[in-house]
C-alpha cells in the first residue's frame, strides 16, 4: 500500500472524518496565505521595476471576485488618466482541473475627474 492510499484510508474511517475536515480547512487557509504572499511579493518586485525603469504605469493587485480576501493576480494602469486603455494583467484561474497563470490585456474604462 502506498503512502497516499494509507492517508486516504485513514481519513475515510468514520471516526476520522472530523479530523479530515479540520485538516482540509487548515490546508485551504494555508493555500490562500501562500497564494496572497506570492501576489504581494510579485507586486513589490513589479513596483521596483516600474520605479527603476521610470515606466508610466501603476501596478495593483487584483482581488478574486468570489473571495474578496484572496488575491487573484496583478494589473497595471497608466499613470496618465485616459478614458479607455488596455491594461496588462496576469492572473490565476482554475481551468480544466488545474490552476493556471494567464497573461492577457484587458480593456478598461475609467471616468475622468
Amino acid at each position: 500500500m502506498n503512502e497516499e492510499q494509507a492517508v486516504l484510508d485513514f481519513f475515510t474511517k468514520q471516526e476520522n472524518l472530523p479530523l479530515g475536515l479540520s485538516v482540509a480547512e487548515q490546508m485551504d487557509q494555508i493555500r490562500e496565505q501562500m497564494n496572497n504572499r506570492f501576489w504581494r511579493e510579485l507586486l513589490q518586485r513589479l513596483n521596483a521595476l516600474i520605479v527603476e525603469y521610470v515606466l508610466p504605469w501603476q501596478a495593483a493587485a487584483t482581488e478574486d471576485k468570489n473571495a474578496p480576501d484572496s488575491l487573484a493576480g496583478l494589473h497595471c494602469i497608466p499613470r496618465v488618466e485616459q478614458p479607455l486603455y488596455l491594461r496588462p494583467m496576469v492572473e490565476q484561474q482554475y481551468l480544466g482541473g488545474a490552476w493556471r497563470i494567464l497573461f492577457r490585456p484587458d480593456v478598461e474604462r475609467r471616468a475622468l475627474s
